[in-house]
């Protein structure tokens, strides 16, 4: 029982480094947003008699040109740029994973391809590489998550690739070797759960570059088109209001920072948690 104690102790120690706390708040309330966005007004609503209103009891964050509820049309874009965001990191977690697997465990010409692939990809700016892909296809909000997809893979193959590499040389896998477990059943039960934890971490900070990404497409006109609100969509509109109607710009900004800011926390506590022992993990 004392023992437990103690791990639970450390665990919560360890947690609560780096203001993950803090991080963990600001997620928990974007999440709340986003479960109560059908509870706010219409944000796609056009009322030009009440365009470039101020913040207010009514508007909480102000109208923008169109009128429209900026307040609104935040949270509605939350839902969007979280749900986008996670299934680029998810999907490029999946293909990295799966790729890092195979080219570290089997070497050879496939290590050698996935190793030149690597190097070139994190050679390149990763947002111009992005905009060339957006522009191949076209800007949209579904474009813009598949050139993100492409690119967001690299890094996961890159870490596990290592890890496989190191792992595929400790006794335990030899012994799974001579006792006739075939590659697949090696790779996924043996080799995968040892290798999967930088992988993890890397995700939760993969998720505010994500958003970041996201908007900045957005923000360019390669993401989501009008009427869909988005947070780089709207930092755009606002950006040739500024000295008018400064809140058209300011509170969308906060959110892409504010996310941005509750992901890399949790990301630094998660580290933190699952390997101590690392050293620290940035993404970009």
């Amino acid at each position: 029982m004392g023992i437990d104690a103690n791990i639970s102790f450390n665990f919560m120690r360890r947690y609560l480094k780096n203001n993950t706390i803090f991080g963990l708040a600001i997620l928990l309330f974007l999440i709340a947003t986003v479960i109560l966005s059908p509870l706010t007004a219409d944000p796609t609503k056009i009322d030009l008699q009440n365009n470039l209103q101020p913040p207010s009891l009514k508007h909480m964050f102000g109208t923008d040109n169109l009128g429209r509820d900026v307040f609104a049309r935040i949270v509605h874009a939350a839902k969007v740029d979280l749900t986008i965001s996670l299934v680029i990191v998810g999907l490029s977690a999946v293909i990295g994973i799966a790729i890092g697997l195979i080219s570290g465990y089997y070497g050879g010409i496939i290590d050698k391809i996935t190793v030149c692939l690597i190097d070139i990809f994190l050679a390149l700016p990763e947002l111009i590489l992005a905009l060339v892909i957006v522009g191949a296809l076209g800007p949209g909000l579904l474009n813009s998550a598949l050139a993100l997809v492409a690119l967001g893979w690299v890094r996961y193959a890159r870490i596990v690739r290592g890890s496989v590499m190191s792992v595929k040389e400790r006794q335990f896998i030899e012994v799974s070797k001579a006792v006739g477990i075939d590659d697949f059943n090696l790779i996924v039960k043996h080799i995968l759960p040892n290798v999967v934890t930088p992988a993890i971490t890397l995700a939760m900070l993969h998720l505010g570059h994500a958003v970041l990404s996201l908007a900045s497409l957005g923000f360019l006109g390669l993401g989501a088109q009008p009427p869909t609100p988005e947070w780089g969509t709207m930092l755009n509109e606002g950006r040739v209001y500024l000295r008018e109607a400064w809140w058209m710009s300011v509170f969308p900004g906060l959110a892409i920072m504010l996310t941005v800011l509750s992901f890399t926390l949790l990301g630094d506590g998660l580290r933190d948690v699952l390997d101590p022992k690392s050293r620290r993990l940035v993404y970009g």
